[in-house]
């Protein structure tokens, strides 16, 4: 039983007046009918809520992943294909790791114009995902390949395009040349259209083949960032087992870029050993068994860095 026998007892002497006492019984039952009615309103309200939210966030995550790997100060990956073996295989917790070029463009087509997130992946990498399969479900997957673009369906009617046209995507960050920078353009076929139910994504992004991006920003074979998404069961306290150059400049009192410099040189230790690293982070433990609990001729040679 829910409530006990006492519990039950009182509830039901308040609950059956007297004959004396109707009124107050009809006072007491329409009371009770309004708490009901506001208990139950809030229970609605809240799992709604509660559903809205695992729906929005499974559609974030299964479009962008739960963490982004960027490249640091504009330098692409080149060794990507190892970093995303090394990730699937020896990273506790993560399930896929899709390499990827993301960078923001200028679209046009006829009169229209607009500002989109134009991103690179191939084709294989897009089945990984069960939201990426489900929005591109018009779409044959086996055909992303080549000069091609695959647009959010409200972009395709904002710039007026269907599939079979042509778009012309633009990049500030041209070539150099004695009369200034002009910008990078080329001109894709639109190949089809993906609806992911998200108006952030329908309406801004634009996908198109990995090798079709590399050539367009002339990143040769770099990537710019590699989304990582882990497993349901994950140990999220790997995560925390890493440090980076700010705490290290607080633990050591060295500057900032010094302490970039030591967890570069750490990372190159872990990275000899065959220990997957992270660009900018440092393992904990590593870094206290290798500093903090180092003789202080060890500790002066390893922050007497660069």
């Amino acid at each position: 039983m829910i409530f006990s026998k006492f519990e039950n007892m009182v509830a039901g002497r308040y609950l059956r007046a007297k004959r004396k006492e109707g009124f107050i019984s009809v006072i007491t039952s329409f009371a009770f009918i309004g708490i009901a009615l506001g208990v139950a309103t809030l229970i609605i309200v809240t799992s709604v809520m509660n559903g809205f939210k695992a729906e929005l966030l499974g559609r974030i995550l299964g479009i962008n992943g739960h963490i982004s790997i960027a490249a640091i100060r504009n330098t692409p990956f080149d060794n990507y294909q190892e970093a995303v073996k090394a990730l699937e295989t020896k990273v506790p917790g993560v399930n896929i790791a899709i390499p990827m070029v993301e960078k923001q463009l200028l679209a046009t087509a006829g009169n229209s114009a607009e500002g989109v997130m134009v991103r690179g992946v191939n084709g294989a990498d897009l089945q990984k995902k069960q939201v990426l399969r489900d929005g591109f479900k018009n779409f044959d997957l086996k055909l992303f390949d080549g000069d091609i673009v695959v647009l959010g369906s409200r972009l395709a009617d904002k710039l007026g395009v269907t599939e079979g046209d042509e778009i012309t995507l633009l990049s500030p960050n041209g070539k150099i040349t004695m009369f200034g920078t002009v910008p990078r353009m080329k001109s894709y076929r639109v190949a089809g259209t993906f609806n992911f139910g998200m108006y952030e994504y329908d309406a801004n992004f634009v996908f198109m083949p990995l090798a079709a991006a590399q050539k367009f920003f002339s990143l040769g074979n770099g990537v710019t960032g590699i989304d990582v998404t882990l497993r349901e069961d994950a140990d999220l306290d790997y995560t925390r087992q890493l440090i980076g150059a700010e705490e290290v400049a607080e633990i050591t009192g060295m500057s900032k870029s010094y302490s970039f410099k030591l967890i570069k040189t750490l990372n190159a230790e872990l990275a000899a050993q065959g220990i997957m690293t992270i660009p900018g982070k440092v393992q904990r433990s590593y870094f206290e068994a290798r500093l903090l609990s180092a003789p202080s001729k060890q500790k002066a040679a390893m922050t007497n860095v660069g």
